[in-house]
């Protein structure tokens, strides 16, 4: 599993009872990692599907590759965490910006 740490980028899922708040059910919410539990549970803040922001606290992170079946809120790294944790592709580096 991926060490969670504060600033990473994760997908949230929000739970179903968000209906309201969802365009798309199979996409999930962009969310930055803010705080990191002893647990394991992280706290997370970030935009819906409309733009708008939330935060979400004791939020697990769950092993998936697709939406959770589960009216629970989680999260799950992006495919391309997954795959760069695995070392199945290697990191995009990205230049410093020039005088940086």
């Amino acid at each position: 599993m991926i060490q969670p740490t504060v600033g990473r980028v994760i997908w949230y899922w929000p739970p179903l009872s968000w209906a309201q708040r969802v365009l798309t059910p199979d996409q999930p919410f962009k969310a930055d990692v803010v705080y990191v539990h002893t647990d394991g549970t992280i706290n997370v803040a970030g935009f819906d599907h409309f733009g708008q922001r939330f935060s979400d606290t004791g939020v697990e992170i769950v092993e998936s590759d697709g939406k959770p079946s589960s009216d629970v809120a989680c999260c799950t790294w992006m495919p391309y965490q997954k795959q760069v944790a695995a070392k199945e592709i290697p990191p995009v580096l990205h230049a410093a910006a020039p005088g940086a």
